[in-house]
């Protein structure tokens, strides 16, 4: 019969735990905030920097250009370095028809 008092006491003691709650209330002016926000128009540069400053874009695009940078870089050594065989090869095909095209008159000239 004591644990049956006991149960029935931890019972009311729960029951009476939510007497004093009241409903919560929200700031008065929040409505007014929230409406001037739904209706306020958002100009073009707006929503351009709102989609330009999202993580994601900012991350992605830095990622852009360093793969592009990279490509450019390594794009670049392999021309130079063929642009400079090329141009050794220019230069012997041009000493060769040089050396070819240069004739000699083997006239004695008697002084």
């Amino acid at each position: 019969m004591n644990d049956n008092n006991n149960i029935q006491l931890r019972i009311d003691a729960i029951l009476s735990s939510t007497d004093g709650i009241t409903r919560a209330g929200a700031n008065p002016y929040l409505h007014t905030r929230i409406m001037a926000r739904l209706g306020e128009e958002k100009s073009v540069w707006a929503v351009i920097s709102g989609f330009i400053t999202r993580p994601a874009i900012v991350l992605s695009t830095l990622c852009f250009i360093i793969i592009v940078n990279v490509f450019v870089v390594l794009n670049t050594k392999e021309n130079a370095a063929t642009t400079t065989a090329q141009t050794n090869n220019l230069n012997d095909n041009e000493y060769q028809q040089m050396a070819s095209a240069t004739t000699y008159d083997y006239v004695s000239v008697e002084p």
